[in-house]
């Protein structure tokens, strides 16, 4: 029955199940029929077509955000680079697909403040299908595992200690 739930994922969000592991597809499956208090896989797959909420449960327990900030340094550096040569009058507009936590976005802005960007200057659009990431990321308050690496000198210049460590 998980083959036919991870057809609907696929045709969805376009999950490929390989990426995440088929492991991680069933264990998340079996988690949502515990917390739904469903035990008949076909009752769930049902009940996953019929409820939108449900689908975006089960989406959250499937992608596994790994992410961290200025993941791939040089492409950073080249897009702030780029964004400088072709400065115009409208705002540079970057797309951050899939932006998972907001890591990725968040150092896309710190890159583009670092270029001598003004905030009026650029705009940065976030998209996940994980609602649980979306919600991570406008919080904005991250743990050590978002800050990996030896070059965290932006530490210092973009973030505060919160009091939840």
């Amino acid at each position: 029955m998980t083959g036919a739930i991870e057809k609907l994922l696929t045709e969805t969000i376009g999950l490929d199940s390989a990426s995440v592991g088929p492991t991680v597809v069933r264990q998340a499956v079996r988690d949502r029929m515990a917390a739904c208090r469903i035990t008949n896989p076909q009752t769930y797959k049902e009940h996953l077509t019929g409820s939108s909420q449900e689908l975006q449960e089960l989406i959250n327990a499937v992608v596994i955000p790994e992410t961290w900030f200025f993941r791939d340094r040089e492409a950073f550096t080249m897009l702030a680079r780029h964004a400088r040569v072709h400065k115009r009058a409208q705002p540079i507009k970057v797309l951050s697909l899939p932006c998972s936590t907001g890591e990725e976005a968040y150092s896309v802005a710190m890159a583009m403040f670092d270029a001598s960007f003004e905030a009026h200057e650029f705009k940065i659009d976030g998209v996940d299908v994980s609602s649980r990431n979306i919600a991570t990321a406008e919080r904005a308050i991250y743990g050590r595992n978002s800050f990996r690496g030896s070059h965290l000198e932006f530490k210092d210049r973009y973030f505060e200690a919160a009091e939840s460590g």
